[in-house]
Parts: structure tokens; sequence; C-alpha cells
């Protein structure tokens, strides 16, 4: 298993660091990884689950950095064996400057409990839905979409999570959907409206009447898009 890591689009260089810190707890892998680069610092940390034979062989988990030169930078490789009802998983995180302390360990229970919390809220927010109608799964699954595209802290909502999608081929009109676009936020509200969230369509227009006041050009203008805050 190779896990690369690509600052900024691949354009910063980053240094690797393995490490075994002090005070590892049952379930949690001895070591942890470091991805430093100018503007970033990442942690890689594993778990391992034994499955329900507490006196059962642990899978045996090391992390080694990739011999061979990259493009994308230094990574980190790992090999592993598994049996019925084990299992190990993986959590990349921000690092800390005293990532010893600073971040509680990562446990089996802990990522079950992160996974219930998850399933919970997904749950309950779905069903506020009033559609009634047929591919009721469909539909179900594009409103979380949706939700995802909104920015809980200012209310934006980005028209998709894409880049750089050329009008055409070779052309210089690059379109970046990851701003708050008017025309496309409009269309997320009218449908997040009808299906009965209305919540998520009240913070964007607390946005968007900011925007209003804020960002108006000379003549009284708004810009077609918006940055997130």
């Amino acid at each position: 298993m190779l896990i690369p890591i690509t600052p900024d689009y691949a354009q910063d260089k980053h240094t690797t660091e393995v490490f075994s810190p002090k005070g590892s707890v049952k379930g949690e892998c001895r070591q942890r990884v470091i991805f430093k680069s100018k503007s970033l610092a990442l942690e890689l940390n594993a778990t391992i689950d034994c499955g329900s034979d507490p006196l059962g062989e642990s899978p045996a988990l090391h992390f080694h950095k990739k011999d061979e030169k990259s493009p994308l930078g230094e990574g980190i490789t790992t090999t592993f064996h598994l049996k019925e009802g084990q299992a190990v998983s993986f959590v990349l995180r921000d690092h800390t400057v005293d990532g010893e302390t600073d971040h509680e360990h990562i446990t089996t229970a802990l990522l079950d409990q992160v996974q219930f919390d998850t399933q919970n809220f997904w749950f309950n927010w779905i069903s506020k839905s009033k559609y009634k109608g047929g591919w009721r799964e469909v539909v179900s699954r594009s409103l979380m979409i949706l939700k995802l595209l909104t920015y809980e802290p200012t209310g934006a909502i980005i028209a998709a999570p894409t880049f750089s999608l050329p009008e055409d081929f070779g052309g210089v009109r690059n379109w970046d959907y990851r701003f708050s676009w008017v025309r496309d936020s409009s269309f997320t509200i009218y449908i997040l409206l009808r299906m009965g969230f209305t919540e998520e369509a009240e913070a964007y227009m607390n946005f968007i009447s900011d925007r209003f006041r804020y960002s108006r050009t000379k003549e009284g203008a708004l810009p077609i898009m918006f940055s997130k805050f």
C-alpha cells in the first residue's frame, strides 16, 4: 500500500518523517508519519482492530519511506495481512507542533464513535426532506451533495468542488467553481427551499446580504462570484 502526499496540488515540496511517540494506547499504531511543506503539516495515524478474539494475533503494521524518487515527493509504504474480523483504519489530520499531547489518541472506539455521530447527523438532516416522489434514494443523495457544498461558518454555497475546467481545450477561459457563484447558488437555494431545508437558505441570504453591503463596485454592480468568506 502506497500513501503519497502532494501539498498545494503537487506544487510544494515536502519532507516525510516516521516516528514512534511515547504513550501509545491499545489498538493504536505505535508509528506516526509527519508530512511537512512550507504551508502545511499533516499527520498520518492508524488503528489496529484485532477483531472479536482479544487473544488473537494482531496485524503487524509498519510504515516505511518510499525508496525511489517520485515527482510527487517522498511517500510512505506499508504492508500488512488481515484475518477475518480484523481491520486497519488510516487517519490523516492536521499536525500540531506538539502533536504527541495536543491530539487525542486515535483508537477503534473513537473512529466508531465518529462514524456513528456522522451517520446520525446525516440521518437527522435528510429526515427534514419533503420529497415524496420516485427515485427517493437518488434525490436524497443529491440533496446531501448540495449540503456538502455549503460553507457553514458564513452560509456561502460553492458551485461545485471542481476547478480549472476550460471552456475550450487550450483556451484561457477556465472556470473555478469552488467560488460561490450567484447564479449557481440561486439554483441550489431554490431546490433546498422546495425540499424544506430553510436553515441553509436563510444562512445564504445572510451571506449574500453582507455582499450587497461590502462588495459593490463604485457603480453599484456586484461580481458574478464570491469567495466563501
